[in-house]
């Protein structure tokens, strides 16, 4: 069997435990979860519509992290939002979306 260079795809967990805060600033929600060390990073996903319960939902990508938490901002007072994230890791492997949060954005 010859070596390679080629990076194994690290299985990943699910994200687990996140939730959401107020943020620092009208408008902004803090998301934050439990980190998954094998990952190199998150994937976060945002909704203004409530996922099924499945989980399906016209999520929209967010933003791309290298922490266990982040910020959203720019979102509308009043309005709800619900939010998920998966953890990523080499060879564009990537592990299952978190169970979906929700805030009312402050």
């Amino acid at each position: 069997m010859e070596a390679s260079n080629q990076p194994s795809p690290v299985h990943l967990g699910q994200v687990e435990d996140l939730s959401l805060t107020r943020g620092d600033n009208p408008g902004s929600v803090d998301a934050h979860w439990h980190a998954i060390i094998e990952g190199n990073g998150y994937t976060v996903q945002t909704s203004t519509v409530a996922p099924d319960a499945t989980g399906h939902a016209p999520w929209a990508f967010y933003s791309n992290s290298t922490k266990s938490s982040i910020t959203i901002a720019g979102l509308t007072s009043g309005s709800n939002i619900w939010v998920h994230a998966c953890a990523n890791g080499s060879a564009n492997s990537s592990g299952a979306y978190s169970d979906p949060a929700m805030l009312i954005v402050p």
